[in-house]
Formats: C-alpha cells, structure tokens, sequence
C-alpha cells in the first residue's frame, strides 16, 4: 500500500497551470465585479476631491499659491 506510485504529486507546470486556470475561470465569470472597482475607484477618488476641496481656493488663494512657490525655486 506505501508504493512510490500513490505518493507521487503532478509534475510542477501542471499544477501551476491548474491554478492558474481555476484563477482565469473565477475571475472571468465575475469580470463586471472584478474589474470596474479597481478602475472606477481612483476616477471617483479624484472627482470628489477635486468637488470637495475646489469650493475652498479661491481664484486668490491660487495666485497666492503660484507666487509662493515661484519665489522658492
């Protein structure tokens, strides 16, 4: 019963490939779920940033600010 045979694992890329296959398959059948998220959350990130802060600086404020940093190069 403790042959060679039945302790054996699958040669390496088979594995990999299995694993990798299992990956592609979960991530395809879930890809709208998967894949807007990430490419969505950095447009919304900054669109509410530049919304938020925006109503702050003033058309003043910014000259102020482009001053500021022209005198210290």
């Amino acid at each position: 019963m403790t042959s060679s045979r039945l302790l054996t694992h699958p040669p390496l890329w088979q594995r990999l490939y299995s694993v990798w296959y299992r990956h592609m398959r979960v991530y395809t059948k879930n890809i709208f779920s998967n894949a807007l998220p990430p490419f969505l959350e950095p447009l919304i990130f900054l669109a509410g940033v530049g919304l938020g802060l925006g109503k702050y600086i003033t058309q003043w404020s910014l000259r102020r600010f482009m001053m500021v940093c022209s005198l210290h190069r």
